[in-house]
């Protein structure tokens, strides 16, 4: 009876090819591959400790806003920070340091970040909550690392990111909306950390190449 529960729960989580649960001690939450943060030498690294919410886009300066691919964010964020990162996922064009044309993509670590309430009447943020569509389209984000606070990831946060291959969540993320991860074409590996309830509605509909999934005993909704 619990195998035969389990194939249904897979199958409301996604309509691609057969997905697999994977089984035993879960595993650890540093999944992105660790040679993108060894690159501190290069210029398109950003390391950057905010001294205060709403300041990322100064601290990161229009010169590297052209250039960075690796993107580490240490402090608070809000809503004018948010829309930012969002800018940087859709950028058309990345350039070298020499100015010339580079593969077009991001990398971001917000683990040592804490999203705060605030925003205006139709663009609000709430406090670890990563809103409804925040990144929904941003084609051109690779990977990303939540931060370590974030306790729900709303609907359709990251809908339609096309190139997202990895993406690692907190230890204490309660739960995943409806859509949140739909048409993710390139995700490969999910692992849903231990404590974590809910899984909403199609949340990993469309991601045609998502062969592993761990889900942990504590869940106990999806759809």
């Amino acid at each position: 009876m619990k195998k035969v529960l389990l194939i249904i729960m897979l199958a409301l989580l996604t309509a691609s090819s057969a997905v697999a649960q994977l089984r035993g001690q879960a595993p650890r939450r540093e999944r992105i591959n660790r040679e993108r943060y060894e690159r501190s030498r290069y210029a398109d690294v950003a390391d950057l400790r905010l001294r205060a919410a709403g300041t990322l886009e100064e601290e990161l300066g229009p010169v590297m806003e052209k250039q960075v691919r690796l993107l580490i964010i240490d402090g608070q964020l809000n809503n004018k920070d948010l829309q930012y990162i969002q800018k940087l996922c859709r950028r058309s064009k990345v350039f070298g340091a020499d100015g010339k044309e580079v593969d077009n993509y991001i990398d971001i670590d917000m683990s040592r970040t804490r999203i705060n309430n605030g925003g205006s009447f139709f663009t609000s943020t709430n406090r670890d909550v990563l809103s409804s569509n925040m990144f929904s389209s941003c084609s051109h984000l690779r990977s990303i690392v939540l931060p370590d606070r974030l306790r729900l990831i709303d609907r359709g946060a990251f809908r339609n990111c096309y190139d997202l291959e990895d993406v690692v969540l907190p230890r204490g993320l309660e739960a995943i909306g409806d859509e949140a991860f739909y048409g993710c074409n390139e995700l490969i590996n999910v692992y849903l950390p231990d404590g974590m309830t809910t899984v909403g509605n199609s949340a990993f509909n469309g991601c045609t190449r998502l062969r592993n999934i761990y889900i942990p005993s504590s869940i106990f909704r999806i759809g």
